[in-house]
């Protein structure tokens, strides 16, 4: 075995001599998003992983079946970031281009259609992509020129584009939404925030549930700035969005109109993320706090009981990466990505579903890897190596499964 291995591998150097530059050497920081009922995980190699519900094609495998453990979503590679909508997913792969799948009938999937899609698609008309985000059945995407562009539903002005006097519409492909020297940009259910070089909020839509936008103002779907400033990173979710000052300080409100309010106790957060009635918080400790609404035990703590003041995620630490809905998700510095919360759809991850209808606190999502679905840093030193991708894609099959077939058992 030892005398073939050697063999497989010296074919493979000498197929790949001078055939791949060091250039195309691609790796990714790990990274997750929780959609309405499913999950989306980024590896370490630039591939995509999903499980839950996929009704719509959300999951990008190709069918329409639920999954209760995580697969790969299919003709897609070296994606750099990911988002998820409600019921659809999206990519920025490293090139610049943005990728979707899922519904499609209001035009998030931004391919010029209304026609769902179970396969990735391209987003049209827009490359040079630097960040994504998706929350309900709107899409926005950040450009390298520092400018955003938004696609889907415009039923409450969070496109920040009205082509039809005070009347929205649906966009199939992206506009661009009038604000500049953007940085950051995040989606909730009928609203869109972006945050400027300067360290200021703008939001647009209408954030507050109630009448849809016609019997609004038109100035709902014009960016407007929020009154808070040395921000460092937003959020945004069902009705309500977030920001965290330069202090490490979190700051709420529920209407772009109304005054920004500190979370109490709350000190050293480098990360927030806000669901349909919770917020997640990621402390510099790599600590959890959570506070909202917990019918479906989403803020992890071990009860279903609503807290208006942060209480901590229950038997979890080292955190890198967080996301929410419905449920929360958790990327731990092993690579492993755990999820509490609602699980009616099977968007835990963990293979069950039935009477596990919800989990009150986190547990592993389960891998197809043995070593934990993002933790594949051994095969990424592969994936990414010029020699390895000059290699014939059969001696790297043979490869693959004779050195690490270990990872799938």
């Amino acid at each position: 075995m030892k005398k073939l291995t050697g063999i497989l591998l010296a074919l493979c150097i000498f197929a790949a001599a001078g055939s791949v530059p060091a250039s195309a050497a691609f790796s990714v920081t790990p990274a997750i998003a929780a959609g309405g009922n499913h999950g989306v995980a980024l590896a370490s190699n630039g591939t995509v992983w999903t499980w839950g519900d996929n009704e719509r094609g959300q999951l990008g495998d190709g069918s329409l079946h639920r999954r209760l453990a995580p697969v790969q979503v299919k003709n897609i590679s070296e994606v750099a970031a990911i988002a998820a909508g409600r019921t659809h997913s999206v990519a920025l792969k490293n090139d610049g281009t943005v990728w979707a799948w899922g519904q499609n009938e209001l035009g998030q999937l931004g391919d010029g259609t209304t026609v769902s899609r179970s396969l990735p698609v391209q987003v049209q008309d827009l490359d040079g992509a630097t960040a994504i985000a998706s929350h309900d059945t709107h899409t926005l995407a950040l450009r390298e020129d520092g400018t955003v562009w938004a696609w889907g539903d415009n039923g409450r002005g969070q496109l920040g584009y009205l082509r039809y006097g005070s009347s929205p519409s649906a966009q199939l492909t992206p506009v661009l939404v009038e604000i500049n020297n953007v940085t950051a940009i995040a989606a909730g259910w009928g609203h869109s925030l972006a945050l400027r070089e300067d360290g200021t909020v703008w939001a647009w839509g209408c954030l507050r549930h109630g009448s849809p936008l016609a019997q609004h103002t038109q100035s709902c779907a014009i960016p407007q700035q929020i009154e808070i400033a040395n921000v460092t990173a937003i959020a945004a979710g069902g009705v309500h969005a977030a920001a965290i000052r330069g202090d490490g300080t979190v700051w709420t409100w529920e209407n772009n109109g109304e005054t920004p309010a500190q979370v109490q106790g709350l000190s050293g957060v480098t990360k927030i993320a806000v669901g349909v009635n919770h917020v997640l918080a990621l402390r510099n400790d790599g600590t959890l706090w959570a506070w909202g609404g917990n019918t479906f035990g989403q803020l992890g703590n071990g009860t279903t009981v609503d807290q208006v003041a942060p209480v901590q995620v229950s038997g979890i630490s080292s955190v890198t990466a967080i996301a929410v809905n419905n449920h929360s998700l958790a990327l731990k510095s092993d690579g492993v990505v755990w999820a509490w919360g609602s699980n009616i759809q099977g968007q835990l991850g963990n293979g069950s579903i039935g009477t596990a209808r919800f989990a009150a606190t986190p547990g592993p999502v389960q891998s197809p890897f043995q070593r934990g679905l993002l933790k594949d840093n051994v095969l990424n030193l592969f994936d990414t190596n010029p020699w390895w991708r000059g290699c014939h894609p059969f001696f790297q099959f043979i490869l693959r499964w004779v050195l690490f077939g270990w990872l799938w058992l």
